[in-house]
């Protein structure tokens, strides 16, 4: 779930009285460590789903959150107050989730053609959030430990590509933490997330370890749905710049195709055409 879906209650999104009229149960709300399995009508293709709620892992949503309320509560996570040092309780309840991440995807090693981690926040950002320090220190590494071959997410209001041949290092210069817009300034110190990985030798996984086979992780930002920042501003991420494929500031969307053989991405712009496309092969 988003940030903005956990202002105020998100019980009301996920209770299921009131997402039961979907036809057929289509929908399910589902927070981490609830892998799908989606299948090809003949059997031969199939995608493992791995969905990461990433939201309760942002420590200023936690420390600054400003005059905004986020309901974590309600979905399990211990009471936690805002400006205090991080609690050991809901560190706990968050490395529960990084377990439960990593069990799942255990459970599923070597059983599907293709394997996709989705998640509200950018692990590698180039644009206006920049990369998560705190989703590269927890979820990175898993992501790399069972071989999944790309990571989609929102957040950012643009469409992006980006690879690294490495995980989890912290690769941006100075880290861009930031506050919620409303919140005292002075509060962005307190507990400000280490970077527990700074350097590519420190790497716990590369291109070259066994589970990727030499390729590099693929990252997704499609957050262009409904209000784009169109005067942002990359000239870094001109196509030749390194681990920057694509991006794009104006609305559109992803299309994800998985075949028994290649899975295809591709973006399109408001009116349907398509602007961008790539493929992994197998």
């Amino acid at each position: 779930m988003g940030n903005h879906d956990y202002r105020g209650s998100i019980l009301a999104q996920l209770d299921f009285n009131v997402n039961k009229w979907v036809p057929n149960n289509l929908w399910k709300a589902q927070l981490g460590g609830k892998n799908t399995i989606l299948k090809s009508f003949n059997g031969k293709t199939s995608v493992d789903l791995a969905w990461i709620d990433t939201s309760p892992f942002i420590l200023k949503y936690r420390n600054c959150p400003g005059t905004k309320t986020y309901d974590f509560q309600s979905v399990g996570y211990p009471f936690y107050v805002p400006g205090s040092p991080t609690s050991s309780a809901f560190d706990i309840a968050l490395q529960q989730k990084v377990d439960e991440l990593d069990a799942a995807l255990t459970q599923n090693d070597y059983v599907t053609t293709w394997r996709l981690a989705l998640g509200h926040h950018a692990i590698r950002s180039n644009s206006h959030h920049k990369d998560t320090v705190e989703l590269l220190n927890q979820v990175d590494e898993v992501l790399w430990k069972h071989g999944v071959h790309a990571y989609v997410n929102g957040h950012d209001h643009d469409l992006q590509h980006v690879t690294r041949t490495y995980c989890c290092v912290f690769d941006q210069g100075t880290p861009a933490y930031g506050t919620e817009e409303d919140s005292d300034p002075a509060c962005n110190q307190i507990e400000v997330p280490p970077i527990a990985f700074s350097t590519v030798d420190s790497a716990p996984y590369t291109s070259n370890s066994v589970p990727m086979n030499g390729r590099p992780m693929h990252y997704f930002t499609s957050g262009a749905g409904s209000m784009p920042r169109v005067d942002d501003t990359y000239p870094e991420l001109d196509d030749s710049a390194i681990n920057a494929k694509y991006w794009s500031p104006e609305p559109g969307f992803l299309e994800i195709q998985a075949k028994e053989q290649e899975l295809n991405f591709f973006f399109y712009d408001k009116y349907g055409n398509k602007q961008y496309d790539f493929q992994i092969k197998k």
